[in-house]
């Protein structure tokens, strides 16, 4: 959070106005924290935590940071302004788990523990989840604390902005649990196993593509084209799939 707030001052030191805008959780699908949750909330019955996932916040959906940009270009009282963005309603991180877990049909219970190191907490996230450790690492460090609106000038400023329920901030992103609704971020040069966007995804560069074929499960929906494989897992026997699959790694 601090090397976030020492760019935004190191930008305004230029002669080009520059209008910050700052946010915690964004909720929507390819955000980082968003997929931390989503991906720990399938995967475990009884999600293992510090204690500091009682700690508050206040997310905000992923079009409604789009909605914002949009505004601050639009719209000139915003210009070389600070503004800090997110939703009304105050949650804790728990809630922010177990909201997505109701939405997806699954009963979810946390485990919170006094004390987890950093690192531990970061490895068992870039194992399990799409982030890379050092981003887990740091992402890990910001949300060790409350992240709150601390001065709330952006509805007075941007009143044309409509924000979004956490509930539907979900939905959309459900909404893109599809392979032709996703972005492509894999090299296509070279073989690859990745996380992303909900999905476990195998790419094979020596196949050849073809008409995009879709299966659903009890524990999950895959789609393939022949080259490119996309599943996206429902609850903890979908991960117990992928990993037999190799979808993993």
């Amino acid at each position: 959070m601090r090397s976030r707030i020492e760019t935004g001052v190191t930008l305004r030191k230029g002669s080009v106005p520059v209008t910050e805008i700052r946010a915690g959780v964004i909720a929507g699908s390819g955000s980082i924290s968003f997929e931390m949750i989503r991906f720990m909330t399938e995967l475990f019955p009884v999600i293992p935590g510090p204690i500091w996932l009682k700690n508050k916040s206040q997310p905000i959906a992923v079009q409604n940071v789009i909605d914002y940009l949009l505004a601050a270009l639009t719209n000139s009282n915003g210009r070389g302004g600070v503004f800090e963005i997110g939703m009304q309603q105050v949650f804790v991180y728990t809630d922010l788990m177990k909201m997505y877990a109701n939405a997806r049909g699954h009963k979810r219970s946390l485990f919170l523990l006094p004390y987890v190191p950093v690192w531990f907490m970061a490895f068992g996230i870039s194992l399990m989840t799409p982030v890379p450790y050092p981003i887990a690492y740091a992402l890990v460090g910001g949300l060790s604390s409350d992240s709150l609106i601390l001065h709330d000038t952006a509805q007075k400023t941007f009143p044309e902005v409509k924000l979004m329920d956490y509930e539907s901030a979900i939905g959309e992103a459900m909404k893109r649990l599809h392979p032709l609704k996703i972005e492509r971020v894999w090299d296509e040069d070279q073989n690859a196993a990745i996380k992303h966007e909900g999905f476990f995804i195998q790419y094979r560069k020596d196949k050849k593509a073809g008409q995009l074929t879709h299966k659903k499960f009890s524990f999950g929906e895959e789609w393939s084209d022949g080259q490119t494989v996309y599943f996206a897992p429902f609850g903890f026997r979908g991960f117990v799939y992928a990993f037999l699959r190799g979808y993993w790694w």
